[in-house]
Order: structure tokens, then sequence, then C-alpha cells
């Protein structure tokens, strides 16, 4: 018997806190309204220590997307009423949810970590195989692409009951929880949010620290984060000490690089069979241009962990920063453009209102 809930292929695949949910979402057109009204700012975790962050912002999204219910459930529970966890996932499965549930990557095989070293890590179940006695998993594997492979039932019962304690305490927020995951069948359809389009870009062109108008989500935790084109600075400043000690560039910040022009370009594509942006064409050039140039970006940065050759920090660097200059000068083209075509009045009704 086989049963495997539907996903699709997500358009932000950089993080798998993103791609999870839009690989369960994104295949309802509907969606799009929702979609194209997010994933605009971005941000960079100053306090993480592996890697650079740079991702979009999109806070606590497992729990605030309107396409989801979301139940969060500790494994104390799920314990008390399963005496096995693959028989808990199957379960969930059967009733037409998706699970994250977070297990030791040391046990699963072709995770980064697949026996070299014991790191705990949230874990995508959206189907399963039982004469193959395998779940179908998602998740940003060793390669560091969003990926559907396969997990034994051993592997998983493994990488789950021997996860320590100590391990998950603080981890991602997730404390000893699960996430049991399903697609909501909303009422009403959720129209596309101008104002919203507009506040993003605005914090993202003045690096504005937008969790100040999320208060309820960070009543307990301050994150230090830089936003908007803040970030590039401090990408410029870890490009150029990595490549002068000749380390390992961390490929996912500049992969989210070229997944916002992409998204933005998609974004403006998506405005203009709403309205008639007057330098609508024009703009999805510019967008266009940054798109290559940030693949480019990324292709260098795959060339230089090749060659570990550090000439190639002058030719990344000169990218972000062209990146970065042009920025500067469409995204308020584009504001205004959005404001005009829309007619939204600064202080008016509906204007900047989150």
């Amino acid at each position: 018997m086989e049963k495997a809930l539907p996903v699709t292929y997500p358009a932000i695949d950089a993080y798998n806190n993103i791609a999870n949910v839009l690989s369960i979402i994104q295949g309802d057109h509907r969606v799009a309204e929702w979609l194209h009204s997010h994933f605009i700012q971005l941000y960079h975790d100053k306090s993480f220590e592996d890697g650079f962050t740079l991702s979009f912002y999109a806070p606590y999204l497992i729990k605030t997307c309107p396409w989801l219910d979301t139940q969060i459930v500790h494994k104390r529970i799920v314990e008390k009423g399963w005496d096995d966890i693959t028989r808990f996932l199957i379960d969930c499965i059967d009733s037409g949810c998706y699970v994250i549930l977070i297990v030791d990557q040391f046990y699963i095989p072709n995770s980064f970590y697949y026996q070299t070293s014991h790191r705990p890590h949230e874990l995508f179940v959206y189907g399963y195989h039982l004469g193959n006695e395998e779940f179908y998993i998602s998740d940003n594997f060793a390669s560091g692409k969003y990926k559907r492979l396969a997990c034994s039932f051993g592997d998983m019962r493994t990488a789950y009951t021997k996860l320590l304690p100590e391990m998950e305490l603080n981890y991602n927020d997730y404390n000893g929880t699960m996430f049991v995951l399903s697609k909501k069948e909303l009422a009403e359809p959720i129209p596309f949010h101008l104002q919203l389009v507009v506040h993003q870009l605005e914090d993202y062109l003045h690096a504005k620290d937008s969790s100040a108008s999320d208060q309820t989500l960070y009543a307990h935790y301050k994150p230090n984060r830089s936003y908007g084109l803040q970030c590039y600075s401090n990408l410029i400043k870890y490009v150029g000490h990595v490549c002068d000690c000749q380390e390992y560039l961390d490929i996912r910040p500049f992969h989210v690089i070229y997944l916002h022009k992409k998204q933005m370009c998609s974004r403006i594509e998506f405005m203009q069979t709403k309205v008639d942006l007057l330098s609508g064409e024009d703009l999805k050039s510019h967008f266009s241009e940054l798109e290559k140039t940030s693949l480019i970006t990324r292709n260098l940065v795959m060339k230089y962990n090749f060659s570990n050759d550090p000439s190639l920090k002058t030719g990344i660097i000169d990218q972000l920063e062209t990146i970065v200059s042009i920025e500067k000068l469409i995204v308020p083209q584009l504001i205004e453009q959005i404001k005009l075509g829309f007619k939204l009045e600064a202080g008016g009704e509906g204007y900047a209102v989150r």
C-alpha cells in the first residue's frame, strides 16, 4: 500500500521552513494572490553561526500561513497514544495530514550530517510505502538542494528515538513538539494585499526592521538582524573574510538573492494583469537583468568553492555592489508605479496599512 499527499516544487527553496509550506499550498492557483503579496523583504540573522543566513522575512510562517491548518503536538502526547513513531506518521498521512518533526540527522541518509555528526533538524513527511517500508520526505539535503527522497521506517524510528532531549531543547522553538499540517479550504479567497507589498518594498529599500510591526510575534524575542539592502553590506564583508581565508562560501544567501529577483519579476507580471503599470515592462526588464546578474554571482560562488581561488572575490563583490546600486534606483520607481497604477494616496484609505 502506498499513499502520498499532494506536494509541488516550491518557488522558494533555499530553506526548508519556507519550502515545506509552499510545497503544500502552491499547487492551488488561488494561492497566487497571497504568494505575490509576501516574500519581498530580506533579513540576515547576525547571531547565527552556521554559515551566513539570508532569507525572506516570513515570521512564524508555519503558524501564520492562512492556507494551513497547523496543529502543534508535543511528543509526550504522541508517545501516550502510539508505541511507534512510524505508526503515528502513517496515521497522520492516512488522515490527510503532513508532519514536520525533529530528528537526529546522524541517522538520516542523504542528510548533511549523516554518519558524521549528531544534529537536530526538522524533517517534512508527506507519504509512505508500506511494501517498501519507507516514508516520503523532503528537505534541503547534503547537496543543499530541496529534494523529495525516501527514508526507511527503521532510519526514521532511529533518528526520532535517539534524538537527545538536550539536542532539541530550544531548537527553532520546537521544544519537543512537532507540526501536523493540512491544507485549509478557505470560504473566501485572500485578495492581493497591495498595501503590504508597498510596505515591504519600502522596508527593503530603507533597510527597516520589519519586526517592529510584529510586536505580538516578537513579544519575548527580539532577533539580532539586518534587513533589506543592509544585508548586502554584511554579505560583502562575509565574502571578503571567507575568500581571504580561503574557506568555504555558504551558497545559500546567493541562491536567496537569485530567488528574490526571480520573484520580483513574477510579481511585476502578476500586477500587470491587474493594472496598467506605466513603466511595468521597463521595470520587469531591469529586474530580469538583476535575476541574470544574481545567477552569475551564484555561479561565481560555486566556482570559488570548487577552485578555492581567492581572486574570484572581486568578481563576486562587484556583482553584489551592482545589484545594490541598481535596486536603489529601480525599487523607488516600482513603489511609485504601484501607487500610481493602483491609485494609492499617501495617508489615504488603504495606503501603508498592515
